[in-house]
């Protein structure tokens, strides 16, 4: 594995958000509510989507997805938080929520890739292997080819997954989650055996720093604190912090934090029926017309005129499946 740190200039300042890889957060929200299984989970092939992108996906976020990768054939330039490496199948690849990742795939590239919701994992891990939870926390590339069976057992691992994820079976939910668990743990394996140079954990004091704040802001988004007091947290001043939240994901500090209040503010309108008050008050405004003039502010919007056009957006969406189930 070959690493490089990248230029910040170079990267676009304003990240995108997805949820599914190549599938802006919102429109996949649209398109797979009321399906259970794929709200938390998705399994494909690398070829399927990358090929719409001549292979290149640009740097981008899923808030709340963790996705792992398994190169079987080909090669990939994986940046993650400002550091790119090079890869050489076989090998693994763990992306988890929040963090900055692009991908440049060779034209021969093969091998599944599994998306899942970040939380519902950790908390599963937390009840079964609870130091099986941080590793989920970090991104990991892991070089495989070294042991054969260890391969072996985790090709058919994914095999058994996709199995499940195809059939819609009785159980398969269920079953799929737990074959997965059962996948995490054989990573969390490899992750304690391998070498160095396959953790991105220490990448740069600060990539770790941006991971800090993130998981703050996660925590605490709702409570409105300052820029101060997080960087007094990390133990940073003010303008660092910023300096840092540009320099890694092409957006200031309070930019960051704003991003995640409407993105909650955005799910809140388009998939509850809270008033503007009740959304406000979960939210942490104690004062809904504060609240409006912050989201229009950020967004161009009232929150009354965005809750209006994404139900207009979610009817349009479930039309054509109405439509297919017309007698």
């Amino acid at each position: 594995m070959k690493k490089t740190r990248v230029n910040p200039n170079s990267l676009s300042r304003q990240i995108k958000h997805y949820e599914l890889y190549g599938e802006l957060e919102f429109d996949s929200l649209v398109s797979t509510r009321g399906e259970s299984w794929t709200n938390s989970f998705h399994f494909e092939k690398i070829p399927l989507r990358s090929s719409h992108y001549k292979c290149e996906i640009e740097p981008h976020i899923h808030d709340a997805f963790l996705q792992i990768l398994m190169l079987s054939h080909g090669s990939a330039v994986v940046t993650i938080n400002g550091t790119m490496t090079d890869l050489q199948s076989p090998c693994l690849i763990v992306i988890p929520a929040q963090n900055v990742h692009g991908f440049k795939f060779s034209q021969n590239i093969d091998g599944p890739i599994i998306t899942v919701a970040q939380k519902p994992i950790e908390s599963m891990a937390k009840l079964l292997m609870p130091e099986l939870a941080q590793v989920l926390r970090e991104p990991w590339l892991i070089q495989l080819g070294v042991d054969v069976k260890a391969d072996a057992a985790l090709t058919s691992l994914m095999a058994s997954i996709e199995h499940e994820w195809r059939i819609h079976s009785y159980g398969h939910a269920a079953a799929g989650l737990n074959l997965l668990m059962t996948l995490l743990i054989h990573i969390g394996r490899l992750t304690q055996t391998s070498l160095p140079t396959s953790s991105l954990m220490t990448v740069s004091r600060a990539a770790a720093t941006i991971e800090k704040f993130k998981a703050l802001v996660n925590d605490t988004y709702k409570s409105h604190i300052s820029i101060e007091a997080y960087a007094s947290r990390l133990g940073v001043s003010p303008s660092q912090l910023t300096r840092l939240t540009k320099s890694v994901l092409g957006m200031t500090a309070i930019e960051v934090l704003n991003a995640r209040l409407i993105f909650e503010a955005e799910r809140n309108l388009t998939y509850t029926s809270d008033s503007i008050k009740q959304v406000a008050a979960n939210l942490g405004f104690a004062d809904d017309a504060y609240f409006s003039r912050f989201f229009r502010k950020q967004t161009g919007m009232t929150p009354r005129e965005f809750r209006m056009d994404a139900l207009q957006q979610v009817s349009i969406q479930a039309l054509p499946k109405a439509l297919k189930n017309l007698p």
